[in-house]
């Protein structure tokens, strides 16, 4: 993962696993890190040089059929071979993040400030990200900048949108708010609670505490929501609802709607399923000769294709290109009920295998038959997420896009 930082580039903060990037830690997400937390960025600022396209046809039906058909191709994440050397161009390269919340508070004095404000500043390691960090350089309760730290709390609603926490506005209920609020933060109760907090604005003397933000008197409270797509940088767009408190950690911050199928043989031979994986190298391929200059400079895709003549390798690309070897229709289970039933049948594929056995003799009377899967694939694509509530599985309306408007919503 990758932020803005103060020198010139994006500073490395931390490592997710490509799982993690669709089930926890997807767009929209927060990311609870040692010493910050991080929003994922939307698509729209994802490098797609950098991403290695899914070739899963089955996978891009499903997509389009939930999306729409704007969805052009599935890309895996930005990644590059990583090296010793922190500095080279590979620690650059991953998924875009940003802070957030915006507002960080002082370990030692307390204040809350703005990540904008100025009086905090951002300590990089770029040999040990988990030690980058936010420090208050300042501070008149400490000989060093102590470290700063998230704020606890932030604000969404049920339509998707996330904003800050309204600090000042909290602080200064039932009062006006002051020209200059510097604000602190100070737990009044012994029970370690998250709500027993009491913020008070040492410029004028307003204070409120945190319990008002939650349960019934909230609605009295926490104002209207703005609208805020944190991780596609809009500011703000039409919401009726009214902003939730919410902990900072809780499971309800992000939900994530996605899709999934099993690799299955293409159909072809070995050589159409060569054809099928490698198919985002070939499908532009205008003719054969073009093919035969592409196989002298790419050694990757020559190494695939060790062995098979030119010709034999253009007929599959052309049998592609009719149709002959694709998985037409939407239907995600029904082909792999069929594979897992039936098994392999001689057909090659790097990524299924599979077998009927005879069942033991124990339930050979209660199973109609046994399926032994020696080598399975999965492919999952995020479609989007949803907040405060999951939703019911599949529906779309639950879903808040991944790109701007800019840009048609899905897997790109």
């Amino acid at each position: 993962m990758s932020a803005k930082g103060t020198y010139d580039g994006p500073v490395r903060v931390g490592t997710i696993r490509p799982s993690q990037a669709i089930h926890s830690y997807g767009v929209g997400s927060l990311i609870d890190l040692p010493n910050l937390s991080v929003m994922v960025g939307g698509l729209d600022r994802w490098d797609t040089t950098r991403q290695e396209v899914i070739t899963e046809d089955r996978l891009l039906d499903a997509v389009r059929t939930r999306l729409g058909s704007q969805v052009e191709v599935l890309r895996a994440l930005p990644a590059e071979p990583s090296t010793p050397n922190p500095y080279d161009d590979w620690a650059r390269v991953g998924v875009p993040v940003s802070i957030f919340p915006r507002w960080l508070r002082c370990t030692a004095c307390n204040r809350l400030f703005p990540v904008a404000s100025g009086a905090l500043k951002l300590d990089t390691n770029m040999y040990r990200p988990d030690r980058t960090r936010y420090t208050h350089p300042n501070c008149d309760k400490a000989r060093k900048p102590p470290p700063a730290v998230p704020a606890r709390f932030v604000a969404g609603c049920t339509n998707g949108h996330l904003d800050d926490f309204p600090w000042v506005r909290f602080a200064h209920d039932g009062v006006a708010t002051c020209p200059n609020p510097v604000l602190q933060v100070n737990d009044i109760g012994s029970g370690g609670r998250a709500t027993d907090l009491l913020v008070k604005c040492l410029s004028c003397g307003a204070k409120s505490t945190l319990a008002k933000a939650f349960g019934p008197a909230a609605k009295g409270v926490m104002p209207q929501c703005r609208g805020r797509h944190p991780h596609l940088g809009l500011a703000s767009e039409p919401c009726g609802e009214q902003l939730r408190s919410l902990v900072l950690g809780a499971s309800n911050l992000w939900f994530n709607s996605s899709v999934s199928v099993l690799s299955l043989p293409v159909g072809g031979g070995s050589l159409g399923q060569l054809v099928y994986d490698n198919w985002d190298a070939l499908e532009g391929m205008p003719g054969k000769d073009t093919l035969v200059y592409t196989l002298g400079r790419d050694r990757l895709l020559a190494a695939a294709f060790a062995g098979v003549h030119p010709d034999d390798m253009w007929d599959a690309i052309e049998a592609r290109r009719a149709g002959a070897t694709a998985l037409p229709g939407a239907d995600v289970h029904g082909p792999e009920w069929v594979a897992l039933t039936s098994g392999s049948q001689g057909q090659t594929s790097p990524h299924f295998e599979a077998e009927p056995i005879d069942a033991p003799a124990d339930f050979a009377g209660k199973l109609a038959g046994v399926t032994l899967a020696h080598r399975l694939r999965v492919v999952t694509a995020l479609c989007g997420f949803s907040r405060i509530s999951a939703g019911e599985p599949g529906d779309p309306r639950a879903t808040v896009r991944l790109e701007t408007k800019a840009h048609p919503p899905g897997c790109r």
